[in-house]
């Protein structure tokens, strides 16, 4: 039987276990119940792509990469103008800009990889700044031939399908000698211990794939495992900042390995 709709699981509380199902072209159309999620993930799995962040999914055809494209577009909608997510334009502020004071940006090239609607722009006034994002029905071929100085992967790879194409594709765009910045939210240290140690439920928001922390498992990427994907596209890293939020004020922590454990990290990674 073809697969006709694409079935999302939920660990986002207080909606654990619900399931989101969606059209081929990733168009929402109802919610199912944890006993619904199940019966059709034990019986029906014949008529749905099954997309859970918490389990292993596979990718044995075509349609299956393309349900998981689908999907990191329909998340990436929520972040639109107007959204009542929350952007992560305050975190840029306070923390991102601090960090790139180091770098000289000045007559630069710099793509924003998944800007959204290019909200960093006016930070670089004196660069030449492009952002691609799949909310402006943009595609990477709009940028043939063209390589950048500094590339932006800002609360990206949380949403996207796969995280290796997306730092392949970074790295295609990159000069040699270029530098990137990947900032993802990352677990705590109690997180972590809640997660992977007592082995409670992962609860991955509505909006996320997967969750990023010192040790991988089901539902969570290592840091480890991205600096190794880095390295297959010949990007090495070359720091690692974790950054902890407290009474609404962010500091950075920069001694491993406690900096896996912020509630945000920051990878800089240079092309070689």
């Amino acid at each position: 039987m073809i697969k006709e709709l694409i079935l999302y699981v939920i660990y986002e509380k207080p909606i654990y276990g619900y399931g989101m199902v969606f059209d081929l072209k990733a168009a929402f159309q109802y919610a199912v119940d944890p006993l619904d999620v199940k019966n059709i993930k034990e019986n029906d799995f014949n008529t749905y792509i099954i997309i859970d962040p918490k389990e292993k999914t596979l990718h044995d055809n075509e349609i299956d990469e393309k349900a998981f494209l689908l999907i990191s577009s329909f998340f990436d909608q929520l972040f639109k103008k107007n959204s009542l997510v929350t952007d992560s334009k305050p975190f840029f502020d306070d923390i991102f800009r601090k960090i790139l004071l180091d770098y000289d940006f000045n007559s630069k090239k710099i793509l924003d990889y998944g800007s959204g609607y290019d909200t960093y722009s006016g930070y670089f006034p004196n660069s030449e700044y492009a952002g691609y994002d799949l909310n402006k029905g943009a595609h990477l071929d709009d940028f043939q031939n063209e390589y950048y100085d500094y590339v932006l992967c800002n609360f990206v790879l949380e949403h996207v399908a796969s995280i290796e194409r997306t730092i392949e594709q970074i790295s295609t765009k990159l000069k040699s000698k270029g530098i990137c910045f990947i900032s993802i939210p990352s677990l705590s240290f109690s997180q972590f211990i809640k997660y992977y140690v007592l082995k409670l439920k992962m609860e991955i928001p509505i909006i996320h794939f997967r969750a990023f922390g010192y040790k991988s498992f089901p539902g969570c990427v290592s840091l480890q495992s991205i600096r190794k994907t880095m390295e297959r596209y010949n990007i090495k890293q070359k720091k690692v900042a974790g950054i902890f939020r407290f009474n609404n004020k962010n500091f950075q922590v920069k001694i491993r390995p406690f900096c896996y454990f912020g509630n945000q990290t920051i990878i800089v990674g240079e092309k070689i």
